[in-house]
């Protein structure tokens, strides 16, 4: 979402702003959101854009045995 090479994309000042909030509040909403979705990390497939999930490089990688793997 931050990223300029993003179809979609916006800053954390353009959100408070938009909201009427400061950027730190915006920040600690962002974790609460994050907590209650489950939302384990960054790379999470269901809260991406598509071309950001596609794009994934922990998309290619299986555990087996314990281990990680690069899988094509």
């Amino acid at each position: 979402m931050f990223s300029k090479s993003s179809r979609l994309n916006t800053s954390s000042a353009e959100i408070a702003e938009h909201f009427g909030a400061s950027g730190s509040t915006i920040a600690q909403k962002s974790r609460v959101i994050k907590d209650l979705l489950k939302i384990s990390n960054v790379f999470d497939p269901d809260f991406s854009l598509k071309e950001i999930a596609d794009n994934n490089p922990f998309n290619h990688l299986v555990m087996r045995n314990g281990f990680i793997f690069f899988d094509e």
